[in-house]
């Protein structure tokens, strides 16, 4: 009954096929022309063969109708009802109604042995995988045909969780998948880890690292310039006039020459000579007092500039020690000073 029936198939579309020789290109019509030969000789595989070939050349409704009917023949049904298929939706309107009838029987004769699979996925762009081959990504916008049998399918989409399962292929069924994905869930947050026991082993004392801070301001310069040079003014006036001082006294000692302790009392035996005696010895205290005074002074500016040093490296190193010692003498003073800081 198969056979009978793609017989007549193929020997209603051979003469328009001649016909339209011209609309194909010459091999593929030549290839036609001998698949089609061969179907009335009852050669199957050649049919399919040839076939097959011209329909790789051209997708032509003819080539296709009659590569199915082959196939029906062969009972390659899953093959038969594409072509066939790809057949009916090329077919021109103004075929005639046997022909449509004719391919529409052979479709549904190789339907009854296949599996048509509709598949709907979310997302629609998944990948469908039957026995580990692809089928490609959706949306599949027609039903896929498939040998009966079971198959393993798998669904797989990016950022989804994959779904594999079985289908129970049944000849001349409807198959339907509709399966959505679940996103995949984010992982969990890695466990807190415990820090690490304490040592038994002592650890090191530390050693103190004094450091100034980045933005601390330095020492000013001012101050420490003026008072120097101010300590130094007043010790070179102590000098000065302690030298003074001595010339005096040189001066006085010059004049109580050739005078008698006596000489210079009330009334004086050489008023002359006790007055510049007197003069002399005025003049070199009160030179002595201004030099005490003046290093005084010194001493004093000079302690409170090295205090001003010292409290800055106080502050920055965190200690300062300084000893100071006044040094007088009858040619002249000074200040003796030590520090560590």
């Amino acid at each position: 009954m198969h056979m009978n029936r793609s017989f007549v198939v193929l020997a209603c579309l051979l003469i328009p096929l001649v016909q339209a020789r011209s609309a194909l290109a010459d091999k593929a019509a030549d290839l036609f022309t001998e698949g089609s030969k061969a179907a009335e000789e009852r050669d199957w595989d050649m049919c399919r063969a040839k076939l097959v070939e011209a329909w790789g050349i051209r997708q032509h409704w003819r080539i296709a109708a009659n590569l199915g009917a082959c196939e029906v023949n062969l009972g390659m049904y899953r093959d038969a009802a594409e072509h066939l298929s790809s057949g009916l939706r090329a077919l021109p309107a103004d075929v005639g109604a046997d022909t449509r009838g004719e391919l529409t029987a052979l479709l549904e004769e190789a339907s009854k042995n296949i599996v048509t699979l509709t598949i709907k996925t979310d997302p629609p762009d998944a990948e469908v995988l039957l026995d580990g081959k692809s089928l490609g990504r959706g949306p599949f916008e027609r039903p896929v045909l498939i040998d009966a049998r079971t198959y393993a399918i798998e669904i797989r989409a990016e950022a989804r969780t994959p779904f594999k399962g079985t289908i129970e292929g049944r000849a001349g069924q409807r198959e339907v998948v509709d399966r959505r994905l679940d996103p995949v869930e984010a992982p969990p947050a890695p466990a807190a880890v415990a820090p690490p026991l304490p040592s038994r082993r002592a650890a090191p004392p530390a050693v103190p690292v004094w450091r100034v801070a980045p933005d601390a301001a330095g020492p000013s310069v001012v101050p420490l310039v003026v008072g120097s040079a101010a300590a130094v003014v007043a010790v070179g006036m102590s000098v000065g006039l302690s030298i003074a001082a001595d010339a005096k006294a040189e001066d006085a000692r010059v004049a109580a020459r050739g005078l008698d302790p006596s000489a210079c009392d009330a009334p004086p035996q050489n008023p002359a000579a006790c007055r510049a005696l007197e003069d002399a010895l005025c003049a070199k205290d009160s030179l002595t007092r201004g030099a005490a005074a003046s290093f005084v002074v010194g001493g004093a500016l000079m302690l409170g500039t090295i205090g001003l040093a010292a409290w800055d490296r106080w502050r920055a190193r965190g200690g300062l020690t300084v000893r100071a010692a006044p040094a007088v003498g009858t040619s002249g003073g000074g200040v003796t000073l030590a520090g560590s800081w």
